[in-house]
């Protein structure tokens, strides 16, 4: 989820790895896990898609059900 706010956000990978401590090669997997959940193949989908839920980084650290 926090990636997926980031990537919302139109972070590029580099700045999200930068923000999270990790290497910009684990941005970019996640980015393509969450698209295959998700059915999504291109990053601005994803992108589009957080906006559009409103996803915010508050919500990355919310109990999941």
């Amino acid at each position: 989820l926090e990636v997926l706010a980031l990537i919302g956000q139109n972070l590029a990978s580099r700045e999200i790895a930068s923000l999270l401590g990790c290497a910009e090669k684990t941005i970019e997997k996640h980015r393509e896990s969450i698209g295959a959940k998700l059915k999504v193949a291109h990053r601005a989908q994803l992108a589009d898609l957080a906006q559009r839920a409103g996803l915010t980084l508050e919500d990355a650290s919310r109990a999941r059900v």
